[in-house]
């Protein structure tokens, strides 16, 4: 389930939740003070009965929210239509159909608000629209024949002063839902532009730029944390000669390889990039020196044991350092591609590690290979 869909499935949660006790305690009160009618009590125990239903499916998930919130728009208006529709025509107390419609319009702008909070402002006018419409028109006739012996207001233009604020209620969340809807559109557009800055276009992975700023982010948290954190870096060997003899879109689809089948082996704390060309990139928090060094040897023998499809073998250099006190990003960088380089420079396909302090020398390298 998306991050949106969960965020509507409390939010509905909450809202039917106070809902359901609001109905709970008017139906009380009605029964209390001897205002209710086999209507009106009808009427409440269908909100109880659908508002708890509706509890139920976006507790169990069962439905899907979109299911859920038409089914509530659909049944709430027509539930307040027919108590409009009652009031007006169908109660023979005038009385009681003036407390129906006092209720009835205090409840009519929540309905409206929900409907908003639902959709989006264009579909929102519009089941707005359709649910104000009909009130509108049965409403009409009662307000054009209104008498004060034969009406349920008190004054003939009650009815027409809250059907104007109304109209007034459904404007302003429509302009407000839309500038919601527009700043949602902007957000993800921008999120959408930021990732495709950070990510390569080929191997849908990170770029370097992306990985640069995770990677200055976890040296300033593993630093004032005090725990580990590793640089794997890899350059895939003889890619030059692969290109040159099978094309470059077959080289692409080695890089593509490469970037799924390393992919499963990392976890979701790891960072994964194309650092350039050929070149990748792990940033490993909280793993230390030797279990990264274990790490990259495994992701090494499993590139080498993939046929690509042309038919030969993937082959790749790994350097493999681990963050010291004194590091930045750049020398965390450079200590791992001097790994790198020296891995070239041995013959290949190899492992090793540089746990040196200074980035231009090898106090203490492992080999692997």
């Amino acid at each position: 389930m998306d991050l949106f869909a969960s965020l509507k499935r409390r939010t509905y949660t909450v809202i039917l939740v106070v809902g359901l006790t609001g109905a709970a305690i008017a139906w009380l009160a009605n029964e209390l003070v001897g205002t209710i009618t086999p209507f009106t009590r009808g009427v409440f125990l269908l909100v109880v009965a659908l508002t708890g239903a509706a509890l139920w499916c976006l507790a169990s998930q069962k439905l899907p929210v979109r299911v859920v919130e038409e089914t509530i728009s659909v049944v709430i208006s027509g539930v307040m239509l027919a108590v409009l529709i009652y009031a007006l025509y169908g109660e023979s107390n005038l009385r009681q159909a003036e407390v129906s419609l006092f209720s009835l319009h205090l409840w009519f702008p929540l309905v409206f608000i929900f409907i908003f909070l639902a959709h989006e402002s264009a579909a929102a006018l519009v089941r707005s629209g359709i649910l104000y419409a009909l009130s509108v028109g049965v409403s009409l006739p009662a307000v054009l024949t209104a008498t004060p012996s034969r009406s349920p207001l008190e004054a003939p233009n009650t009815l027409g002063l809250s059907f104007i604020s109304m109209a007034s209620i459904i404007a302003v969340l429509y302009f407000l839902t839309r500038m919601k809807d527009q700043l949602r559109r902007s957000e993800i557009a921008a999120d959408r532009m930021k990732q495709l800055a950070d990510t390569d276009p080929l191997t849908e992975i990170l770029n370097r730029r992306g990985f640069k700023a995770i990677m200055e982010h976890e040296i300033d948290w593993a630093s004032r944390q005090g725990t580990p954190l590793s640089l794997i870096v890899f350059d895939l060997d003889n890619f030059k000669q692969v290109n040159d003899a099978y094309g470059h879109d077959v080289g692409d689809d080695a890089l593509v390889q490469v970037a799924r089948l390393i992919e499963p082996h990392l976890r979701s704390s790891d960072s994964f990039a194309r650092w350039g060309g050929e070149e990748f990139a792990i940033l490993a928090p909280g793993t230390p020196l030797d279990a990264a060094h274990q790490l990259a040897d495994r992701l090494r023998t499993i590139l080498n044991q993939h046929e690509a499809k042309a038919g030969w073998n993937l082959s790749a250099s790994f350097g493999v350092t681990a963050l010291t006190a004194r590091d930045s990003g750049p020398t965390l960088a450079k200590r791992a591609d001097v790994a790198l380089y020296r891995a070239k420079r041995q013959g290949k396909n190899r492992t090793e590690i540089n746990a040196a302090g200074a980035v231009g020398g090898l106090n203490e390298v492992w080999e692997t290979g």
